[in-house]
């Protein structure tokens, strides 16, 4: 196990690294409001139509599974009952989250000759990463997070205090990023408590590795 505890660290310092560079891009590279504008960023610009359509943020999501993964092996023995559950739900946030981005899709489009059947598949696209499957994803994944900061509580792996910022952190997290202002306001308050138990998951992970 210390080869997944090892990676488990340094994938979260990874998103950590990664969590002011998507700040810095999205300052920079502002997403378009239209499907055609989309269109017309991939075209002139691949890296920046990749940043717009949130391919930094499903890194982080690809990262922080394998987090999660490493801290639900580090407690398995006690708690198995709640970590099964949670990474159960971890794998389907995670994959309905990849399989409805719209990044590599617009990016095909985006090489195709235009055409109104071309940009109504680029608004469907985009239409349904803003739609119910990109919140459901997300509330998912919150209660992957939940249920797995819960069984660390009980486990005697990692401090009180992570478990605690874990649990925080997810119960904002049930609220779609999307839900209006309250979602928007949750979602950015969740990223005090994300930062922190990246940091105090990582040094454990590191701890037991070794």
């Amino acid at each position: 196990m210390t080869g997944l505890y090892r990676a488990g660290a340094i994938a979260a310092i990874a998103i950590l690294v990664l969590l002011p560079i998507q700040i810095a891009t999205f300052i920079i590279w502002p997403p378009p409001t239209t499907a055609n504008a989309f269109l017309q960023l991939f075209a002139t610009n691949p890296l920046g139509g990749l940043i717009s359509t949130d391919v930094l943020y499903m890194l982080d999501l690809l990262l922080n599974a394998l987090v999660m993964l490493a801290v639900g092996s580090a407690v398995w023995n006690e708690t198995r009952a709640l970590v099964a559950p949670a990474l159960g739900l971890l794998v389907i946030g995670t994959t309905a989250y990849v399989a409805n981005n719209p990044a590599f899709s617009l990016l095909w489009l985006s090489r195709r000759p235009p055409s109104e059947a071309i940009a109504s598949a680029a608004e469907l696209s985009i239409a349904n990463y803003q739609g119910i499957a990109n919140g459901t994803a997300y509330v998912i994944l919150g209660a992957a997070g939940l249920l797995l900061a819960l069984a660390v509580r009980r486990s005697r792996v990692f401090s009180r205090t992570t478990a605690w910022v874990g649990i925080g952190m997810n119960l904002l997290m049930l609220v779609p990023s999307g839900a209006g202002t309250v979602g928007l306001v949750m979602s950015l308050l969740s990223l005090v408590p994300f930062v922190v138990w990246l940091w105090l998951v990582s040094r454990r992970l590191a701890q037991l590795s070794r």
